[in-house]
């Protein structure tokens, strides 16, 4: 891992003592929060752009403000907790069986998974209810919503066939963490097949068949790939409560909602099924900043910049005429939309169209001959989050709340 190579790790430093493992593993746990966090807000940023120079707009300002008022309500030096729920029944695909805990819930370790005719949708429908806890963007634990309990092979290693899930309080960071994690295997029509992330066996009901209540969850090597392969699938219906909800209207799909429940939880697990909004936020800024800062360069870099970050404002006026150069592929529409370069440009910059390019470009440079980077940049992030009084549509709210944007 990266922060390994840190000087402080090294052998031969002037301290003697060695770390102890615990502290070890702390440090490369939080290492791999980071980059999880950095990974899951720049796929949330590509997701919500609105173009190849996007800067976020209302929805990261509206994200933005609402991480704000819930750390000032949190006060200072508080860990803003926003409740955060993203919930699923796990389904047989052949016969519609849920997936349930003996005798109802995962109240006590040992409770074995097996199938069941029907879903609790009542108040205490989380008994029934599963988390999936990322580790990265593919393996995963599986958690039981309401008591928290993982789920993990009899024994503790899937290393034979015929092994069974049980749920139990805990899991295990350490070095075999794998040998408790998960992944999905992707089918068609959001079926999918659970594997065991260590020795790749997949879940399936014991004796083949989800035919009956109370048959068992196992894992077994091999899959069934034919004409009955949905024996061996499962399907998840979903439940997205609180901000979740909120981040799935402004169009997140819930593979994203699942990585960020993950990413921008609590790390102690003080307190389940809430995220750290505040840092949610920050993250899919500072994503987003980046992108823009990227596709602002090639915006430059294809109208002939000499990398020194400026740009002749008679230059720049000829590249929105469209009598200089073509841009790239950037800002390329589908081939039907049949778009000239500087048209692209002008929609991607979210140009008035009665708009002249001398205007444009005066506006930018304010008078001057050129233009940088950080005035175009200044000129976007202005275009992209002021505020506009038609087409209004709620995308973060809640009690007390309510913002608006295009």
């Amino acid at each position: 891992a990266e922060c390994l190579r840190h000087s402080w790790f090294e052998v031969d430093a002037p301290w003697s003592e060695p770390l102890p493992l615990p502290v070890l593993a702390g440090a490369v746990d939080v290492h791999e929060r980071g980059v999880l966090r950095q990974e899951v807000a720049a796929r949330v940023v590509r997701e919500l752009s609105a173009g190849p120079l996007s800067c976020g707009g209302a929805v990261f300002s509206a994200l933005a403000e609402l991480g704000a008022g819930v750390a000032s309500a949190a006060g200072e030096g508080a860990e803003a907790c926003t409740p955060f729920g993203v919930h699923f029944y796990l389904q047989d695909a052949k016969y519609g069986r849920y997936v349930v805990a003996g005798g109802g819930e995962a109240s006590c370790d040992g409770a074995q998974l097996h199938f069941t005719v029907g879903k609790d949708p009542g108040r205490d429908q989380r008994r029934m209810q599963f988390v999936s806890e990322f580790v990265d963007e593919h393996r995963f634990y599986l958690r039981d919503a309401k008591f928290g309990r993982y789920v993990q092979p009899q024994g503790g290693q899937a290393c034979k066939n015929g092994v069974e899930l049980q749920f139990h309080a805990g899991k295990d960071s350490g070095p075999d963490a794998v040998r408790m994690q998960f992944v999905r295997e992707a089918d068609a029509d959001g079926k999918f097949y659970l594997k065991d992330a260590k020795f790749g066996r997949y879940v399936h009901p014991r004796g083949g068949q989800a035919d009956n209540n109370e048959v068992a969850l196992v894992f077994w090597s091999g899959k069934d790939s034919g004409s009955d392969c949905t024996r061996m699938q499962f399907m998840a219906e979903y439940e997205v409560s609180h901000v979740a909800e909120r981040l799935q209207q402004m169009g997140l799909q819930v593979a994203i909602l699942d990585l960020i429940a993950c990413a921008f939880s609590d790390p102690d697990e003080s307190a389940l099924d809430c995220i750290n909004l505040c840092l949610l936020a920050e993250g899919c800024t500072d994503a987003a900043e980046e992108q823009l800062d990227r596709n602002l360069w090639k915006v430059f870099q294809a109208a002939g910049e000499d990398h020194s970050g400026t740009l002749g404002a008679a230059q720049f006026e000829q590249v929105l005429d469209g009598s200089l150069m073509a841009i790239g592929d950037t800002f390329s529409p589908p081939p039907s939309e049949g778009n000239s370069s500087c048209q692209r440009l002008r929609t991607a910059l979210d140009l008035d169209p009665e708009l002249t390019a001398s205007e444009v470009v005066r506006h930018i440079a304010q008078g001057g001959r050129e233009i940088t980077v950080e005035a175009l940049k200044d000129f976007v992030v202005a275009r992209r989050t002021r505020p506009r009084a038609r087409d209004t549509t709620t995308i973060v709210g809640g009690e007390g709340w309510k913002f608006e944007g295009p």
